[in-house]
């Protein structure tokens, strides 16, 4: 898990997790699993819906905020904010589904302005808060990418990465200048080889060239010889 190889291809996983809760990305897939697949086959078209979505939401606000899995602070400081934010827009829902204005008499004495003025504070708030966990989460990403923990490992691997290409590059140009200087002292001693046998062959030659012309000057000799007995008989 900790392995330069195994951070490059899976790290995006379990990366920004710290190492005792490494497992949590599960339990984040199957919190969105439960709201956005699973609560839509319980009591659909009915207040249950939402009330059952609500008290899903309201379970995984507390594990988050009791494991805390994330290494950064600022995760998990986003990530509790993203999770009362859907607390909010559920219970925001419930009320408007229901048409249950929170706004009093003593406030609004017509119900039909107060039913109103109730649902255009709702949806206020649930827009603020979209808002909100948005701006918090645009300068908490500026933060995590040039100054967190994670930005900082990224980039001593990227330099490990850098550092064994390098090393692998020398490692190829050393063997490939060791395989020409190889080459280079075999062609040197073929050459060396085949000069020498040349001037073996060449000596050979010279050789030869004497014995023959020492046998035709005997032959010579002898033919003289014969001739000169011949006359004296």
């Amino acid at each position: 898990m900790r392995s330069h190889t195994n951070m490059d291809k899976f790290g995006f996983i379990y990366e920004s997790y710290s190492e005792k809760v490494w497992w949590y990305e599960v339990v984040e897939l199957f919190r969105k699993f439960s709201l956005n697949a699973l609560i839509v086959l319980l009591a659909p078209n009915e207040a249950a819906q939402a009330v059952i979505g609500c008290a899903i939401a309201v379970f995984f606000l507390v594990l988050v905020q009791t494991v805390r899995p994330y290494s950064n602070s600022t995760d998990n400081l986003l990530a509790f904010i993203a999770h009362l934010q859907l607390v909010l827009t559920l219970l925001c829902g419930i009320l408007i589904q229901h048409d249950n204005p929170m706004i009093g008499v003593t406030t609004e004495p017509e119900p039909a302005k107060r039913l109103a003025l109730s649902n255009l504070i709702l949806t206020i708030v649930v827009i603020a808060s979209h808002a909100a966990v948005f701006l918090f989460f645009f300068f908490s990403l500026i933060q995590e990418m040039f100054f967190s923990k994670e930005s900082q490992n990224r980039l001593k691997r990227a330099k490990l990465r850098e550092n064994a290409i390098k090393a692998s590059t020398r490692a190829k140009q050393k063997i490939k200048n060791l395989r020409k200087k190889m080459h280079g002292g075999m062609i040197k001693m073929m050459t060396k080889n085949s000069n020498g046998m040349m001037a073996m062959k060449e000596s050979w030659g010279d050789e030869d060239k004497k014995t023959s012309t020492s046998k035709s000057d005997d032959g010579k000799s002898a033919m003289l010889d014969m001739a000169t007995t011949e006359e004296w008989l």
